[in-house]
């Protein structure tokens, strides 16, 4: 799933209810599937399931909060997703790029603030590259590497 993507549509449901720090699925649903237009019925109920795989979203009962705050995103006026370009895996983008990505989608850092992060490991730890100084910041914070591990290891 492209996670960037992802969280602009998380935002943008959840600034359309101004004041609410929880949805429940169905106003979640109806945000994104008829008031937004981006998604149908059936793709913004893959989509909340795939968001809480990536925990982009915490899911307790009916009510939908996300994990990351809503305030920085910015959502262009003409934004626009499809249910293939969400949900497609993006292997086009080089590694570090997309551990990059899943780093800023957790909102646990800015993307200059892990760069400066594996910058500075990089220079302590002489022989090791950039896409390793990444990958050990990315466990640091807790996120999956498995899938950029079992690309590291190809």
């Amino acid at each position: 799933m492209d996670l960037v993507t992802a969280r602009k549509l998380i935002a943008y449901a959840f600034r359309a209810k101004k004041g609410k720090a929880e949805l429940s699925s169905q106003d979640f649903i109806r945000e994104i599937a008829f008031k937004g237009k981006f998604l149908s019925e059936e793709d913004s109920a893959r989509f909340i399931e795939e968001s809480r795989k990536a925990a982009l979203i915490s899911v307790e009962g009916d009510s939908i909060t996300p994990t990351f705050s809503t305030v920085g995103i910015l959502i262009p006026l003409d934004f626009n997703v499809t249910a293939t370009e969400l949900f497609a895996a993006s292997r086009d983008a080089p590694l570090s790029e997309r551990m990059l990505e899943s780093l800023v989608a957790s909102g646990k850092l800015s993307k200059q603030e892990a760069l400066a992060k594996a910058k500075a490991l990089q220079d302590n730890m002489k022989y090791i590259n950039f896409d390793i100084a990444l990958l050990a910041i990315l466990t640091d914070y807790c996120i999956d590497t498995s899938e950029f591990l079992k690309e590291l290891s190809d």
